[in-house]
């Protein structure tokens, strides 16, 4: 009984994921996937397909991992497989009465999945299985040479990889990895599938890390003409130049220290997050963080905004447009700093006035830009930097 209604239960589940309407309103109605969420149009592309579809609450469960299971259904439709009269391939775990075995047996017989004696059909679906199954599915051949730090040469994913960073599928995570053994979301299956299938969908502009210590990683741009590639990355590198520096000096602080029982937690990262890559702005956010003793460790912004034509910095001028950017500015960081503060998200935000277009940072998005500002500058530190999105319609 107890695996009976195992079973009808991964059925009901199994049902609302891959079944439902595919039409282009459904695609642009999921509750949490909003016309600026960054894989809206693969997610769109992909159920005007019919390829998936969402859940039946009418989310499409941006964060859900994909299982090996959907992963086939999703592959048989993109391919386009032909499920009539297949050839059971014999696992244990994917009887004929299986929701998904057509997809599931007309994807292993097509060399998409290994013949085993059981499939796990509802095992999540790795990051470094999806990269093996999507080089088989569109048979992709270009590899690129890769310094993941979790996949070397021995690891038996590092071909196809290799092969998916040769057709500009994937750059990897910001730290130097690729994480191999993750599951991968319905969010990232999507985005890297639809890239698959159209190249419209690959960036035309790539970030990609590069190590210059260990735990300090910063970003390079390629993609762009080459006087512009070379001005942004000479600025991005010397940034990085700059951290290393003060990482050398938090360890030889260590030494120094040995005596100290906190010295062994001394430490000195680099980091970044892109908010924005195109053919007309590049606008990247490094984080560095520093513990050299005491209750607790400091970290700071530092925002790198750049004509991606030109390769120079833009100013927040530059972006918005609008000779009364400041007075802008400084309304809605104060409407959304009092709003924080009622909701509870800030405890105060004492001593704004102003901000300083010399000084204040920002960062850019598709939709507008994000002012912030320095950790204790107008908050403790618990609060963090707080960030202030406005959009592009403010300065209209």
């Amino acid at each position: 009984m107890k695996k009976v209604l195992s079973f009808l239960l991964a059925f009901v589940l199994f049902m609302s994921i891959v079944s439902g309407p595919s039409s282009a309103s459904a695609a642009r109605s999921f509750s949490d996937v909003s016309s600026s969420y960054w894989a809206y149009k693969e997610i769109t592309y992909l159920t005007e397909k019919g390829i998936i579809n969402g859940y039946q609450n009418g989310k499409f469960g941006v964060s859900d991992s994909i299982t090996r299971s959907q992963g086939a259904i999703m592959l048989t439709r993109a391919l386009k497989l032909n499920t009539t009269s297949v050839k059971n391939p014999g696992f244990k775990d994917v009887p004929t009465s299986h929701p998904a075995y057509k997809e599931i047996a007309a994807a292993t017989n097509a060399g998409l999945f290994s013949k085993a004696t059981t499939f796990n059909p509802q095992g999540k679906l790795t990051r470094a299985q999806m990269a093996k199954i999507l080089v088989q599915a569109f048979q992709l051949s270009t590899s690129q040479s890769t310094t993941f730090t979790d996949v070397n040469q021995s690891h038996w994913a590092h071909a196809p990889v290799a092969k998916l960073v040769g057709h500009n599928i994937t750059t990897g995570y910001n730290d130097g990895s690729y994480k191999p053994n993750a599951s991968v979301s319905r969010t990232q299956f999507s985005v890297f599938l639809a890239r698959a299938l159209d190249n419209t969908f690959k960036p035309t502009v790539l970030v990609y890390p590069v190590q210059v210590a260990p735990g300090l990683f910063y970003p390079q741009v390629k993609g762009l003409p080459t006087n512009v590639t070379a001005s942004i990355n000479r600025t991005l590198k010397d940034h990085a130049l700059q951290s290393r520096e003060l990482y050398l000096e938090n360890q030889a602080l260590a030494k120094e220290w040995a005596d100290d029982p906190f010295s062994k937690y001394f430490t000195y990262n680099l980091n970044y997050e892109v908010k924005r890559a195109d053919t007309n702005y590049i606008s990247i956010v490094l984080s560095d963080y520093e513990y050299s003793g005491g209750a607790h460790g400091l970290y700071w912004l530092t925002a790198y905004n750049f004509d991606a034509k030109t390769g120079q910095v833009v100013s927040f001028e530059d972006v918005t447009k609008n000779p009364r950017y400041v007075s802008i500015i400084n309304n809605e960081v104060k409407r959304q700093a009092a709003e924080k503060i009622r909701k509870g998200e800030l405890w105060s935000f004492d001593g704004f006035k102003s901000i300083d277009p010399d000084v204040d940072q920002f960062y850019m998005t598709n939709n507008g830009i994000t002012v912030f500002f320095g950790l204790y500058e107008y908050t403790s530190y618990a609060e963090g930097i707080p960030e202030f999105p406005i959009p592009f319609s403010a300065f209209r």
